[in-house]
């Protein structure tokens, strides 16, 4: 018999997030079999992706007799030269994930048994979205703001707008709040 992906709905299939600096991703329902008595352990789980699309992610199995795995972002050997020009040990790089140039990650996944031929499950979708981390400042879009005001009875109820925006690929990139200070950055009351 042929394993099967302890999935409630294997049309949704796995559900994960992921933040830009993070290693493991945090995959809703846990990864491993259902029907453990009637298989012989789990020795692989294979990627279905578009054949160009760079993968950042890889599978691994922590528990081979109940399938259970972690998928995980792909940590890539660089080598580096110290002062005598010799090599110096392997070193694993950073995570390379970006959400400004890729938010979210979409592939099939099948889980291989242990036997020889080996047996595999059905292919299950998996949808990875990658978070945010803070990494630029917001900007105004102009460097001053100006405006001139008669002094009337009139209220204005809208006078002059201003936007700050960053390059994060949350909330659109714009400001949430604002506040208003004198001079000296003190906050002013509202009024």
């Amino acid at each position: 018999m042929a394993p099967i992906l302890e999935i409630e709905n294997e049309s949704t299939g796995y559900v994960g997030t992921i933040g830009e600096r993070n290693i493991l991703v945090d995959l809703k329902p846990h990864l491993q079999i259902k029907n453990l008595d009637s298989i012989n352990g789990i020795c692989s789980y294979h990627v279905f992706k578009p054949n160009s699309e760079d993968f950042p992610f890889t599978i691994d199995i922590k528990d081979k007799v109940t399938g259970e795995a972690v998928i995980q972002v792909v940590r890539r050997e660089q080598e580096q030269i110290n002062d005598g020009g010799q090599q110096q040990e392997a070193q694993l790089s950073k995570p390379s994930l970006d959400c400004n140039k890729r938010k979210f990650y979409d592939f099939l996944i099948e889980a291989h048994d242990c036997s020889s031929p080996s047996l595999a499950s059905k292919k299950i979708p998996v949808k990875i979205e990658v978070l945010d981390h803070d990494d630029y400042e917001l900007k105004f879009e102009h460097q001053t703001y100006s405006k001139n005001l008669v002094e009337t009875s009139e209220i204005y109820t809208n006078f002059m707008s201003v936007k700050a925006k960053d390059n994060d690929c949350t909330n659109d990139g714009y400001a949430c709040s604002y506040k208003l200070l004198n001079k000296y950055f003190e906050e002013l009351d509202p009024f």
